[in-house]
């Protein structure tokens, strides 16, 4: 049984695609070929253009008013969806019409031309017919080829299939009501409202969750329309409030999209682009473009921007699914914005230099003469319009498959640890569309340091007891536990990057949620992982910097307490000795007196001399020690021994070597003499 109901639901899901392509495509043939032609078009009842030579058409003129075409009057065409005009009517066959022109009620006899080929260029084949084919396709693509088929893809597949269904059944067949075109066109358009407003309501991601009841009767709204529209019990022309409940919901569930979720602005603001890019051409064209022209080709060709609504959808809801086709993806838009804006611009300067200038020949040596410098101007700013378009538009900061490369250039300026993050915060995280990460970082066996974190809360970073779990799973994807929530730690997890420097590890790389499904194909875990060894060198050069800083700065502090002990040496000793010579030599003292005060004041500028580096160094670590030994003697008097018990040697070490042994036995005397302050027998052990 259950066999037998996957069977089903398969076949039904193959099956739709190509139901909705034969309906499509039996209205394309109801445009071309079952649609009188009958040498004129109209909307509304009003005669819009004529296709045929005057001797034909017999005083039938442009915005004249339908009143009646043979039998059948205006006012029961337009309430009856199934009445036609110029049913049975041959080529040749004169129907009468009558019309209302101004004030005046005009009768013609209409000769009926059939197939000609004014009427079939214009109104056939210059038109939007080749829309709804392009919406099929996005639909057919999501239907067929992307996966996970969840709510969105169900709603997206719908949305593409409805829209390509009335545009196919409005591209013309309505407006004569062939085929039922007309019944279906607004049926289609009720049963778009509440699919269009569901799929904003979860695209890009879902405003909140609203009961179920909620969509049943939206939906049930919307089929008991499309039903009251087919047994015709509606006025005609509501459908067109439908159409623009559908249109105006959707831009205010857009709009609120914007305002409440302010991650998703990216995606909501690349769709609001490529919709202004697809309809401004058209309008512009049409704005511009002189009445007597023929400008339907024109129109058509503006047109060709439109499949970049389907197309923005289909890349924003399902870009990560496109593997290692994105970059071709990606590229493939960059041209296709670029040569529908600057074809659009050409179109656009050609017809304005066409109404100021014109002459014989003018308009083909207007467009050679523009051609020229556009093509120039087109082959120097592709690639610069390129990158605009990844990083201004796709909202991709960085190229994904240059960014290791890119990111290498970026971080050789980054010698302090924000700057770092700024750039792992603004390029690399939004171009792999990253909402999670964190940094971790391990700096000589001490407890880990984070260094970064967003989209998280604190306390979900992982304590250091569980990184050696983590590492296990290090370059692998942390799937969610579906069947069994809860059991797996930190959930939020889906990739670990361990940080090596050499064999040393430095730190680990959590990554979190990314768009739009949370997963990490082996190609971007490559490219992240050659990422994350670029950070961890970035990282130990930032750790060895601050390290020297550390000891450049120790050895500054040294080296100005230093010089501040010698400065207070020299002020307070040899500058008040000094003084006291001075007094003694006017006071005509002694010359003992005098001898005793140079005495004194060379025995403390040797001390001080000692002190900076002792002179007996030169001669070898045992004669700077046995100096150090008579000084320190010397200083302390009788109160104090001290002895010298090493071998002498003459073998010589490194000086900087020989400096440092002499300065710790100093200072160890220093320290005795000044602390302990009685007799101590030093025992100066050799080194």
């Amino acid at each position: 049984m259950k066999k037998t109901g996957r069977d089903y639901w398969s076949f039904r899901q193959q099956i739709i695609p190509w139901l909705t392509f034969l309906s499509i495509a039996l209205f394309t043939y109801a445009h071309f070929f079952a649609r009188p032609y009958k040498g004129f078009s109209y909307s509304n009842g009003r005669i819009l253009r004529i296709y045929v030579p005057e001797n034909l058409y017999a005083g039938l003129k442009t915005n004249d008013n339908i009143i009646q075409i043979g039998t059948v009057t205006w006012e029961y065409f337009a309430e009856n969806m199934t009445q036609q005009f110029f049913v049975g009517v041959q080529s040749g066959d004169v129907v009468p019409i009558q019309v209302q022109r101004g004030e005046e009620i005009v009768s013609i006899d209409w000769v009926f031309p059939g197939l000609n080929a004014n009427d079939f260029y214009n109104s056939r084949l210059g038109t939007q017919w080749f829309l709804p084919y392009i919406f099929w396709a996005a639909g057919t693509a999501t239907y067929l080829l992307v996966r996970p088929r969840d709510n969105r893809w169900r709603l997206f597949a719908a949305f593409n299939y409805i829209t390509a269904f009335w545009l196919a059944a409005g591209s013309g067949p309505s407006v004569d009501h062939v085929f039922g075109a007309a019944i279906a066109l607004r049926s289609a358009i009720w049963l778009s409202v509440p699919i269009y407003l569901h799929l904003h309501w979860v695209f890009p991601k879902r405003l909140s969750k609203l009961p179920r009841a909620v969509w049943w009767f939206v939906y049930s709204g919307g089929i008991i329309f499309a039903v009251a529209q087919i047994f015709q019990v509606i006025p005609p022309d509501l459908y067109f409030s439908g159409f623009l409940l559908a249109l105006i919901g959707s831009v205010i569930l857009i709009f609120l999209h914007y305002l409440l979720q302010k991650e998703e602005r990216n995606e909501i603001l690349l769709i609001t682009r490529a919709t202004l890019i697809a309809f401004i051409p058209p309008v512009l064209i049409g704005f511009v473009s002189d009445p007597s022209l023929s400008t339907s080709y024109l129109l058509v060709g503006s047109m060709l921007a439109f499949p970049l609504i389907p197309g923005t959808y289909f890349y924003t809801l399902f870009r990560r699914q496109l593997g290692d086709m994105e970059l071709r993806a990606n590229r493939f838009i960059s041209i296709y914005l670029f040569i529908i804006l600057l074809g659009s611009g050409l179109l656009i300067i050609i017809l304005l230099v066409h109404t100021i200038i014109d002459f014989p020949m003018g308009s083909a040596i207007i467009s050679i003469a523009i051609a020229i410098p556009t093509a120039i101007f087109a082959i120097a700013a592709f690639a610069r319009f390129q990158r605009f378009v990844e990083s201004r538009i796709l909202g991709i900061p960085l190229p994904p498959t240059h960014l290791a490369s890119s990111y290498a250039s970026h971080i050789t300026s980054s010698l302090e640890i924000p700057s770092l993050i700024g750039v792992l915060r603004d390029q690399v995280l939004p171009s792999m569309l990253i909402r999670q990460s964190a940094l971790l970082a391990f700096e000589e066996g001490q407890a880990s340091t984070l260094i970064f974190f967003s989209g998280i809360e604190k306390d979900q970073i992982p304590p250091d007891e569980a990184i050696p779990d983590l590492l296990e799973q290090a370059f692998h994807y942390r799937a969610p536990q579906l069947d069994a929530p809860g059991t797996q730690s930190f959930p939020w997890i889906r990739l670990a990057l361990p940080l090596r420097s050499g064999e040393d590890l430095i730190g680990i790389w959590l990554l979190g949620k990314r768009d739009p499904d949370d997963i990490y194909y082996q190609a971007e875990i490559s490219i992240l992982a050659s990422i994350a060894s670029q950070t961890a060198i970035a990282i130990a050069n930032i750790f060895q910097a601050k390290r020297l800083r550390t000891l450049f700065q120790a050895n500054i502090d040294r080296h100005e307490s230093e010089r501040a002990r010698l400065a207070r040496d020299l002020h307070d000793e040899v500058l008040n000795q000094l003084g006291a010579m001075f007094v003694t030599l006017d006071e005509s003292s002694s010359a003992d007196e005098i001898e005793e005060n140079y005495q004194i004041l060379t025995d403390h500028l040797r001390q001080i001399i000692q002190d900076l580096r002792p002179a007996m160094l030169t001669y070898g670590l045992y004669s700077a020690l046995n100096e150090l030994t008579d000084n320190l003697m010397d200083r302390s008097g009788k109160n104090t021994e001290l002895k010298l018990e090493i071998s002498k040697n003459n073998a010589r070490l490194e000086p900087n070597v020989e400096l440092h042994i002499f300065r710790i036995v100093q200072q160890a005397c220093e320290n005795a003499l000044r602390y302990v302050g009685s007799k101590i027998d030093s025992h100066l052990r050799p080194y």
